[in-house]
């Protein structure tokens, strides 16, 4: 007969709720914790993970982004095409700019590159860009009435459109199932699978 001590390490109806509600890749690294009652202290930090195409879905769905700079320039960026830098731990992007001059009716079409770096904002559990440097911009077709100003079109860009702009954030059921279960998210690297949000428990 199974004695109710060997039972113990099983999942509760109340655990499978938290590991359903948490979401099948954080589920993944956290099950272990979920099977040891009262050991969550002990076990070492785990990830949550978003791969190259969850994150560049994800970019695209913040697109296309628009703003009035310096009010008299009207900027638009659309169709990211992303790409992730394990080496630099950081993360590529080239954008379609879109810049018009409202004073005078010019407009400027370019391909804008940059990359930026990931971090994790615990205010509201988010991955926010940070440090945007434009790499390249490439204008295209008739654009004399700003070709001038190209590299300041993209710095603009980076600093009004992107730098600080949420990719990523913690569903409030997922938050909720942390809390509960007594883990935080600490920070967020780029690497060779993928973005790794990671988590551990909270510290007392």
């Amino acid at each position: 007969m199974t004695s109710r001590a060997a039972d113990s390490s099983l999942p509760t109806p109340g655990r499978r709720q938290l590991l359903s509600r948490l979401g099948q890749g954080a589920c993944a690294a956290l099950a272990p914790a979920l099977l040891l009652p009262g050991c969550a202290s002990m076990v070492g930090p785990q990830t949550i993970h978003l791969s190259e195409t969850e994150l560049a879905l994800l970019l695209a769905h913040q697109c296309p982004r628009k703003q009035r700079v310096l009010e008299i320039i009207d900027l638009t960026i659309d169709h990211p095409e992303l790409h992730l830098l394990p080496d630099t731990h950081r993360v590529s992007t080239a954008f379609d700019l879109l810049a018009v001059d409202r004073l005078f009716g010019a407009q400027a079409k370019a391909r804008l590159s940059l990359d930026y770096a990931l971090r994790y904002e615990p205010s509201d559990r988010s991955v926010r860009l940070k440090d945007v440097r434009v790499q390249s911009l490439a204008l295209a077709g008739d654009a004399s009435g700003l070709r001038g100003q190209a590299q300041r079109l993209g710095g603009l860009a980076a600093e009004h459109l992107l730098e600080g702009l949420t990719l990523w954030k913690m569903k409030p059921d997922q938050a909720d199932t942390l809390d509960r279960l007594g883990f935080e998210a600490r920070s967020v690297d780029v690497g060779e699978r993928g973005v790794e949000i990671r988590i551990a428990p909270k510290a007392r």
